[in-house]
């Protein structure tokens, strides 16, 4: 039996970063832009270790979580951990070492900005992280069962830095600087509306175009959702050698 779930947080994100703009911290766009990418990549790891936790908790269960990334070329590296399943373009790791990488990627610097913009969003930055810290150790038993993965894909909006409102339902409000055309989001772009942060960047302002899979790639995502034998122990006193 198998069942999907979904972590529904675009409109929240969306949301934050109306709240966030309307207001004025008096500071660069770059701290700005970086504690934001703090509150929600926490909020994000957050909401996705709780759902997978909940799922494996059991014993019985495996989770996979799915995500989607850039195409990789031969001789990429991936620098958030993982590695690529053999002969494919997919990255696989262990989903509590994903969390890892995010829980020590905070910007200490910006971190008393981080705790502003998350109180607006009625959200403890502080007490955030350390319940991601108690979910990593919830999880690290499970590291065999719970599995992410990062499927290839294409980011359509920067193709051909073409304009095309029907990209994005968010396009207006990310692209468009006082109402005027903009020829594409990029985070240096001076026309901006606004600079855009990092994590919005790869979530909240693009759609993805999903790359084709072939046999090949089904069969190794396949061979990853086994769940393994439970080896029973036996003491040395109790074995007959």
């Amino acid at each position: 039996m198998t069942e999907t779930q979904e972590a529904k947080t675009l409109q929240k994100w969306w949301d934050a970063r109306k709240t966030v703009d309307a207001r004025a911290f008096g500071l660069s766009p770059h701290d700005i832009n970086l504690a934001i990418t703090d509150v929600l990549n926490l909020d994000d790891f957050l909401i996705r270790s709780r759902l997978v936790l909940n799922a494996v908790k059991d014993g019985k269960t495996f989770a996979l979580e799915i995500h989607s990334m850039n195409v990789m070329d031969d001789g990429d590296i991936y620098t958030e951990g993982g590695k690529l399943l053999k002969g494919t373009r997919i990255v696989v790791m262990d989903f509590v070492e994903s969390i890892g990488v995010v829980a020590e990627s905070f910007h200490e610097d910006v971190a008393a900005l981080s705790r502003a913009i998350s109180r607006l969003l009625d959200f403890d930055f502080e007490e955030g992280k350390r319940e991601l810290a108690s979910l990593k150790r919830a999880l690290r038993p499970h590291g065999r069962v719970a599995k992410s993965v990062e499927l290839p894909s294409t980011w359509r909006y920067h193709e051909s830095h073409e304009i095309d409102p029907g990209m994005h339902r968010r396009y207006y409000e990310y692209l468009l600087p006082n109402g005027g055309p903009a020829p594409g989001l990029l985070i240096t772009n001076e026309k901006a509306q606004k600079s855009v942060s990092s994590f919005e960047d790869c979530y909240c302002t693009c759609v993805r175009t999903p790359v084709e899979f072939g046999d090949r790639e089904i069969s190794a995502v396949s061979s990853i959702l086994v769940m393994p034998e439970k080896r029973v122990g036996v003491s040395k006193a109790e074995t007959p050698f």
